[in-house]
C-alpha cells in the first residue's frame, strides 16, 4: 500500500527544513509543526536524531549488484557530520573532495587512473544536504578489490598529510570556476 509506506516514511524518517532570513529559529519550528505534522512519536520538536540514528547505527555497508557486464561504477559514501561546520571548514571541506577527486589533478585520477590503469573515470564529490562525501570510479568489475584499497589509501593519505601547494591551487582554480 503505498499510503502506508509514505506514512511509515513521514514517521520514521529525518525531515530537514532550511529557513533563511529574518526570523526566529523557534517560530520556524513551531510553524513547521503546526503546517507538516513532522514530528515522529518520542522525539523531541525541531531535533533530528543523531548522525548513527540516521545511517542505521552500523559500521560499513557493502553493496555489490551484479551484472553480466564487464564495466562497472564504484561508489562509496562516508558520512560526514556536518552540524558543527563553520563555513570555514565546509570550504575545508569541499578542497578535501576537490583534491581526492575533482578534476585531472587530482589523487584519484593520478593514482586510479593514471598510475595503476585501474579506472577509466575517478571522481569525489560532497552533498551537503545529506552530509556525504562520495567517491566514484569506473572500473572493471574485478578490480573492484584493488580499487577500493587505493580509493582508502588515498583518504588516508590526506587526512595524515596536507595537500601539495599545487593540488590546492589547482582544486581551487577549479571550484572558483565551478
Amino acid at each position: 500500500d503505498p499510503v502506508a509506506a509514505w506514512r511509515d516514511m513521514v514517521g520514521a524518517l529525518p525531515a530537514r527544513v532550511f529557513a533563511v532570513g529574518d526570523f526566529v529559529p523557534e517560530e520556524v519550528v513551531r510553524f513547521v509543526e503546526r503546517m507538516f505534522a513532522l514530528t515522529p512519536p518520542g522525539r523531541p520538536a525541531g531535533r533530528a536524531p543523531p548522525p548513527a540514528a540516521r545511517r542505521g547505527g552500523g559500521g560499513d555497508r557493502v553493496v555489490v549488484e551484479k551484472e553480466s557486464i564487464s564495466q562497472s561504477k564504484l561508489v562509496s559514501g562516508r558520512f560526514v557530520d556536518l552540524a558543527n561546520l563553520g563555513e570555514r571548514e565546509f570550504d575545508a571541506l569541499r578542497v578535501f573532495a576537490g583534491v581526492l577527486g575533482g578534476g585531472f589533478h587530482s589523487r584519484l585520477v593520478q593514482t586510479v587512473r593514471g598510475k595503476h590503469s585501474l579506472a577509466y573515470f575517478a571522481s569525489s564529490s560532497h552533498v551537503r544536504l545529506r552530509g556525504v562525501m562520495y567517491t566514484s570510479c569506473g572500473i572493471y568489475a574485478a578490480d573492484r578489490e584493488k580499487v577500493c584499497d587505493l580509493v582508502e589509501k588515498e583518504i588516508a593519505s590526506l587526512q595524515q598529510s596536507p595537500p601539495k601547494a599545487e593540488e590546492l591551487d589547482q582544486t581551487k582554480k577549479l571550484i572558483i570556476t565551478s
